[in-house]
């Protein structure tokens, strides 16, 4: 019976993580593209954790059912974990704690004093500044509810794991 529990939590905790990556993307994308809100390069770093959960479930599934008793499953905690930091990060650059990364300003420190060149660099860039929010829901910007979301799922992976653990002890 407790082989079972064990299964059903861990099956859980998968699912759940994979439906949070899914829910997110699709509400980054909609917000871009159906809102008109560019992302910076912190809100596309946090895509790219999300994109390797859902590009790994399956794969993390197929194996979780085949051989239930591997430990290969922990690669999702773990890119939440990552997830979590980015955010985190994102979050505090969104308050002015930290400052901003160079992705989200551009490179127009390096035109050398050349104008055409500086002007060129103008031209061809569109940095959106990590560190202002223009999407806002009930006061939390899209960074603040991921760090939330991932922080909790870490809580989540942290009890289930813990479980296992416990069970596997006796």
């Amino acid at each position: 019976m407790q082989n079972i529990i064990k299964g059903k939590e861990l099956q859980f905790v998968l699912m759940l993580s994979f439906v949070y990556a899914v829910g997110s993307l699709g509400g980054a994308y909609f917000i871009e593209y159906y809102q008109g809100m560019p992302p910076c390069a912190l809100c596309i770093y946090q895509r790219i954790a999300l994109g390797a959960v859902a590009l790994f479930f399956p794969f993390i599934w197929f194996l979780f059912q085949r051989y239930p008793g591997k430990a290969f499953y922990l690669l999702i905690p773990f890119i939440y974990l990552i997830n979590f930091g980015i955010s985190l990060y994102h979050t505090g650059v969104e308050q002015h704690i930290f400052p901003a990364p160079s992705q989200c300003r551009g490179n127009l420190g390096q035109h050398g004093g050349d104008v055409d060149l500086l002007r060129n660099l103008l031209l061809q860039q569109e940095v959106i500044p990590c560190d202002e929010v223009s999407w806002y829901l009930f006061g939390l910007s899209m960074a603040t509810y991921n760090m939330l979301a991932s922080g909790g799922l870490l809580l989540i992976w942290g009890y289930v794991l813990r479980q296992q653990r416990k069970i596997k002890r006796r």
